[in-house]
């Protein structure tokens, strides 16, 4: 299970790097078909429908400081990459 959110983490981060924001529906869709597996095991753990990780991923990232939940114009919740640490508003 770490292995699956460890994987679904970073390919949401590589899409926001990309995207500005995503949905909750964003996350299942791009965490679609994530595989994880043991080094020298023949099982393999793949997401093969997005839709029912993507709350666990969610919570993991967040808890994690992976995103940030934030609002849009049409007051849907979409998540974003946390600001950089050193980086200063001018």
């Amino acid at each position: 299970m770490d292995m699956l959110l460890n994987n679904g983490a970073m390919r949401v981060r590589k899409y926001l790097k990309e995207n500005d924001t995503i949905t909750a529906d964003g996350v299942g869709y791009v965490i679609k078909n994530i595989k994880a597996k043991e080094f020298y095991s023949k099982k393999t753990a793949i997401i093969a429908n997005g839709a029912g990780f993507q709350e666990k991923l969610i919570d993991y990232m967040l808890r994690n400081n992976y995103l940030t939940e934030d609002t849009n114009d049409k007051g849907e919740t979409v998540y974003r990459l946390p600001p950089k640490e050193g980086k200063e508003n001018e």
